[in-house]
């Protein structure tokens, strides 16, 4: 049975903004803002986050953003969107994303294995996501 995450919004002007949690190891974080970012290839963890948790790098990844080409540490850990959606041994990029209020950017990588709709309506926006 495919698993859900639904969220609504009531601005459609807002950013898909959700919680995630993030475990590496035994450590499990508790809930982090995590924006939903269709124009990232990758997953994104803040810095900060990456360095709490003493995760080892496992390679290095060039990405463009708006100030050019920079390479980033790649990392796995586990995310999960909800309890049910887990993404265990997650690659992911370290980051510095926290200046924009956000502890995760969930990408494309993500993003492209459910189904990703938004739904607006009278009452606002409506985000969905379905994996399989």
């Amino acid at each position: 049975m495919p698993k859900k995450l639904i969220a609504k919004f009531y601005d459609p002007s807002e950013h898909i903004v959700t919680k995630v949690v993030i475990r590496y190891g035994q450590v499990v974080l508790p809930p982090i803002d995590a924006l939903w970012d269709t124009g990232a290839t990758q997953t994104l963890v803040a810095e900060e986050i990456i360095d709490r948790l003493h995760i080892p790098p496992q390679g290095k990844s060039n990405m463009s953003i708006l100030s050019g080409i920079n390479q980033y540490s790649e990392h796995l850990l586990d995310i999960f969107l909800s309890d049910d959606l887990p993404f265990i041994a997650q690659r992911v990029l370290r980051a510095p994303v926290a200046h924009q209020g956000y502890g995760v950017v969930i990408g494309m990588d993500i993003i492209s294995q459910g189904h990703f709709h938004i739904i607006l309506d009278d009452e606002g926006k409506t985000f969905e996501y379905e994996y399989k």
